[in-house]
């Protein structure tokens, strides 16, 4: 029996040990699983944006956009948003916001706990040739923007400075900001449209035709406006400048880019 009880308990206490073993690897596994877990979740954490309310609310940007601003929000850090533009981008009123602070105030308040900051440059009757000249776009550069918005100068331009030449200030600029700021999204739109333009609506044709042909985003606000040959695309302007109401169209275009309902 002696003989017989060695082994048995030989065996038994290998089947502990194994056992044992088991257990404490499950165990292992079980608290490295929690502490992925943990880990998972306290990076979602540090970020206070709803991603999945993200995919609903970027639904109409492009997929490069969205991906720009997911990276952003994930790693919580600030969005600079630069509008480049004439003065009829900022002639704000004291009841009305022109579109770039409408634009702002939609994504502060839609994007709750992102962190949008916006930047802009109020180039006024400033032909394109002269923002180079005083090199302007270094300055621009210099702010080192997420998002571009760059409404360039045509109205400011016709009549004066060549939709060639234009085009040309315009690489200029873009070339610029890329050394600077080589992950900045670019977006570039007409300014606003007027009443029956002749030249005007062919520089718009060009920079339209250019925008797509080298790769950027072109927001065609001009689809929200009434039709140039309209009479009543007058009740949006006051001269060529947009009035409160051709603000407010405008910016319900490009906030509607911006931030999908």
């Amino acid at each position: 029996m002696k003989k017989l009880a060695i082994p048995f308990f030989c065996l038994v206490a290998v089947g502990i040990i194994i056992f044992g073993k088991v257990h404490y690897d499950n165990k292992l596994d079980s608290i490295g699983k929690s502490a992925k877990e943990q880990q998972l979740l306290d990076s979602s954490v540090s970020s206070t944006v709803d991603l999945e309310e993200l995919v609903g609310l970027t639904a109409n940007m492009s997929d490069a956009l969205r991906e720009k601003l997911f990276h952003k929000f994930e790693a919580n850090e600030n969005i600079t948003l630069l509008v480049i533009g004439s003065d009829a981008n900022f002639n704000s009123t004291p009841e009305n916001s022109s579109w770039p602070f409408q634009l702002i105030d939609a994504l502060t308040e839609n994007y709750a706990g992102a962190n949008f900051e916006l930047e802009t440059m109020n180039l006024e009757d400033m032909s394109t040739n002269h923002f180079i000249e005083i090199n302007a776009h270094s300055k621009a550069a210099a702010i080192k923007p997420d998002v571009l918005i760059l409404e360039p100068l045509l109205l400011n331009d016709n009549g004066i400075v060549k939709v060639d030449n234009t085009i040309e200030n315009i690489e200029k600029l873009l070339a610029t900001i890329k050394e600077e700021a080589p992950e900045a999204f670019f977006i570039i739109k007409p300014p606003n449209p007027i009443y029956r333009p002749t030249i005007y609506l062919e520089q718009v044709d060009r920079l339209k035709e250019f925008t797509l042909n080298s790769g950027y985003e072109y927001l065609d606000h001009w689809q929200a406006w009434p039709d140039v040959e309209d009479d009543d695309i007058k009740e949006f302007l006051t001269g060529v400048h947009p009035n409160e109401r051709g603000h407010d169209l405008w910016a319900e275009y490009m906030i509607n880019y911006f931030v999908s309902q």
